[in-house]
């Protein structure tokens, strides 16, 4: 009988939980936000572009689309169009996600025994390419 796997991106994402980062988009749910998928479909999107180096929205839904089956492992993510991102990317709240990942770092600190100083308070800043 073959065993059966789970894509290293899906157990990545399982990782996260989903719970906390419902908590905050609560916080920042106005009417008229982006509601044709949730802000964990988002999250998925965003991941998935991040490890998967994408460039484009097309990137990052052909992607999507190719990888329906990591996607049911990932807590039932959907796989998204590029419209719908490219508008949930310009009017949800960016600080959802910057509030998700303190909030991991917290949730994952004992586990690894990390003692994080003041220094995760300073701004990260990304260079493109």
């Amino acid at each position: 009988m073959k065993k059966a796997t789970t894509t290293l991106f899906a157990q990545l994402v399982g990782m996260m939980p989903r719970s906390i980062l419902e908590g905050i988009a609560a916080q920042f749910y106005k009417p008229g936000n982006a509601s044709k998928f949730t802000v964990w479909d988002q999250l998925v999107a965003l991941v998935f572009c991040h490890i998967g180096g994408c460039d484009s929205l097309r990137e990052i839904e052909d992607g999507l689309y190719s990888a329906l089956g990591s996607l049911n492992h990932a807590g039932g993510a959907q796989a998204l169009k590029r419209t719908s991102l490219a508008y949930a990317n310009a009017r949800r709240d960016y600080r959802i996600f910057e509030q998700f990942y303190f909030k991991l770092l917290e949730h994952y600190a004992d586990l690894f025994n990390l003692c994080f100083s003041s220094k995760y308070d300073k701004p990260v800043y990304a260079i493109d390419s």
